[in-house]
């Protein structure tokens, strides 16, 4: 948990100290006073510590240092200068540094309650009205929590409409990143987020900045968490050797505020102090708090589709080629209709009636999925505009338009299309001008129709894509990584396509990459020669559920898995590092059966088990699969030796019967040859009998480890004490 201390100022000596090293201190109001003078709060995390200043809100992150007049005067900073600014929709940017020259700000502490993350205390500036508008910066401490959240709201004050076209909440300037070591590194997660569904888009802005050293120990995790108003993101960029960026709230084309209303920037998460892991889960305990009306259970696996000069008798024989290999559904592309709205397909390309448009492809094999603008409007009325070139549009942020919106998803659903995948609209910025709404706020309203659309079937509402990626390790585990958590809630994960050439055979550590992807993947065309043998092995195994442990990294090397979602304490855990894993703390892992002791890591070393006696998991020079468990009373399966991620998402219904003691469970192949399950015998508990697969077998433990050969095709275990 984060503590908090106010500072007012420096003593009477050290103001007179500082007013001889620095003459201009005092001379002129509107340069910055040194921190020493300024009223403000320090929260402290691990050894970092952020100071926020009462008189513009602009804050810093430092390392801590015995206090002492050296430390005051010098303090070893990492964060210089960030600050946050207001650009109005005429153009003009409001800084922070304006507002706190308008007059003397005010810093309130009081109370603070968030449904998601419980009580807290609000740290607010509340600035003195400029250009008609009162802003207040804060920063939100949460109990129990490692995290602070900083936020920006505006009001308007004024007798007449302003118009807000971006709040830039984090802004830092060129220079102000510091202090950090040779070993820095500054990842991202480029993840954005359309109706509470994560999008993966590596070439568009980030959704996390992981500032990670560690030379020095330092992870510093800023993230954004989507309220559903603005398109937020992080860009930064690289300029004669210095890094600068910016967190910003985009409400495009412009969000008009009457007089008295508020607008409210993305919420920022901030944690420091805490391991990487540990700020991963927090941040998307968040994330799924805020998306859960994202909920999509029945998530398609794979799909293909065909380019948009394609039509549906190229994609019936597509879907028929992919149905061979395990892609079970197949998706029609937006350029079905004959006229944009009006429902009908549009010849030659697909017939009139979408309805035999499905059943053709529900022949082939496959669940059929159709593409679409979901704002498109056939009709008229209050609740749609008309753009420039003669096209209706919906305003799905009223009732009317979401209902319309809903009917075009439910006509199309009464058709036979078991998916439906929403494309970011080409709805016209002047059409939003007039329904008064930004771009994020009408793409955000039309998946909340949609997804209304098709509650109590098992369809389900998905983003469109927004990258295809090749075959390739490091594209993959920065894919997986940006969603492998979230995904755990059951949120609808936006497809990526997979890039694939007619023998394309990927290595082991990127065929592994590429099963940690837990959202669909999109095929331009099926699959074909040694490249399908590939797909339809990947597609037979369902996605690992792992977490990645140093997600600090844009493409993280150090993975966890477990037996399924649920924690099983009879089941311990696997970790997977892929080459070029740098040596990590076993106590930053993730331990999932986190107990009071030290988790005990053991390997296969051809045939012998041996444990790792150390606090840290060694470099990895090439893939190394290794177990993790908190060693107990009773007896447990650790997994699989010889196969990927130890197999435990294959182990079923593993429990221990204290009672009967009996250790029972299923495992599901089909698995690698020679694979060997391998269990955790308790000091001072021998097996009485062992059987796989109903048959009774002679087991050999060897100190607290017990090895069994297991079938290809899968077996259960019973082990009797």
């Amino acid at each position: 948990m984060l503590s908090v201390r106010h500072s007012f100022g420096a003593s009477l000596l050290f103001l007179l100290v500082i007013g001889m090293i620095f003459p201009g201190a005092f001379a002129a109001p509107q340069e910055k006073l040194p921190w020493t003078l300024r009223e403000h709060y320090t929260f402290s995390g691990g050894d970092l510590r952020l100071d926020y200043a009462k008189d513009n809100g602009e804050w810093r992150i430092k390392i801590f240092q015995e206090d002492s007049e050296q430390a005051r005067l010098n303090p070893d900073l990492i964060l210089k200068e960030v600050t946050f600014s207001i650009e109005l929709s005429d153009g003009r940017v409001l800084t922070n540094d304006m507002f706190g020259a308008a007059g003397e700000t005010i810093l309130d502490r009081g109370p603070a309650s968030w449904e998601a993350a419980g009580e807290g205390t609000h740290y607010a500036v509340q600035f003195m009205p400029l250009e008609g508008l009162a802003v207040e910066h804060a920063i939100t401490t949460v109990k129990q929590w490692n995290f602070l959240l900083l936020t920006v709201k505006v009001k308007n004050i004024s007798e007449a409409p302003v118009g807000i076209k971006k709040i830039t909440i984090v802004d830092i300037p060129s220079g102000s990143l510091q202090g950090l070591s040779e070993q820095a590194e500054i990842g991202s997660c480029n993840t954005l987020f359309r109706g509470g569904r994560p999008v993966f888009s590596p070439e568009g802005n980030a959704s996390s900045l992981r500032i990670f050293d560690q030379g020095r120990d330092i992870i510093i995790n800023m993230a954004l968490i989507p309220r559903g108003k603005a398109a937020s993101g992080i860009s930064s960029w690289r300029e004669s050797g210095s890094w600068y960026g910016r967190i910003e709230s985009d409400f495009s084309p412009g969000k008009t505020l009457a007089p008295g209303e508020t607008l409210e920037a993305d919420p920022l998460w901030l944690s420091m102090g805490a391991g990487a892991a540990q700020q991963d889960t927090q941040y998307s305990y968040l994330l799924y708090h805020f998306c859960k009306e994202a909920v999509s259970i029945d998530q398609p696996r794979a799909w293909v589709t065909v380019s948009d000069t394609a039509g549906l008798t190229r994609l019936k024989a597509q879907a028929a080629n992919a149905a061979s290999l395990g892609i079970s559904h197949a998706l029609i592309p937006n350029n079905w209709e004959s006229k944009p709205g009006s429902g009908d397909g549009g010849s030659p390309l697909y017939p009139r009636n979408m309805g035999e448009a499905a059943s053709a492809l529900q022949a082939a094999g496959t669940i059929p999925g159709i593409t679409l603008d979901a704002l498109l409007a056939k009709g008229g009325g209050n609740h749609t505009a008309k753009s420039a070139d003669g096209q209706l549009w919906n305003n799905p942020c009223v009732p009317e338009g979401r209902a319309a919106v809903r009917d075009r998803i439910r006509t199309l659903y009464s058709k036979g299309f078991g998916f439906f995948i929403l494309e970011e609209s080409t709805i016209p910025d002047e059409v939003l001008l007039a329904f008064g709404i930004s771009r994020e706020e009408a793409d955000w309203a039309a998946f909340s129709a949609a997804t209304e659309a098709v509650q109590d079937t098992k369809a389900t509402v998905l983003p469109a894509a927004a990258s295809a990626q090749p075959v390739n390790r490091d594209a993959w585990l920065a894919a997986a990584s940006s969603v492998a958590r979230i995904r755990e809630g059951d949120i609808g994960i936006a497809p990526v396509g997979l890039l694939v050439g007619q023998d394309s055979m990927p290595d082991f550590e990127t065929r592994v990459a590429l099963q940690l992807w837990p959202g669909p993947l999109q095929f331009v065309d099926a699959p074909t020669g040694q490249t399908a043998r590939f797909v339809a092995a990947l597609l037979a195994r369902p996605p690992y559920r792992a977490r990645p442990q140093d997600p600090c990294r844009t493409a993280p090397l150090i993975w966890l898995t477990r037996a399924g979602i649920n924690i099983n304490p009879n089941v311990g855990e696997g970790i997977m590092q892929f080459s070029g894993a740098s040596a990590w703390k076993v106590n930053d892992l993730e331990c999932f059966n986190r107990a009071d002791t030290q988790p005990l890591i053991w390997q296969d070393n051809n045939g012998a088990i041996a444990a790792l006696t150390e606090g840290t998991l060694p470099m990895a020079p090439h893939a190394t699969t290794l177990g993790l468990l908190n060693a107990s009373t009773e007896p447990m399966f650790c997994g699989l030796s010889g196969e990927p991620m130890l197999g435990l998402y294959q182990a079923k219904k593993v429990q221990w019967d204290p009672n009967k003691r009996v250790l029972s469970g299923n495992l599901e192949g089909p698995f690698m040859k020679d694979a060997v399950a391998v269990f955790y015998i308790p000091t001072g508990m021998q097996p009485r009998s062992v059987s796989v697969g109903g048959k009774s077998v002679r087991a050999q433990a060897n100190g607290n480890w017990l090895q069994l050969p297991i079938d290809a095709s899968g077996n259960s275990f019973e082990l009797h004490f």
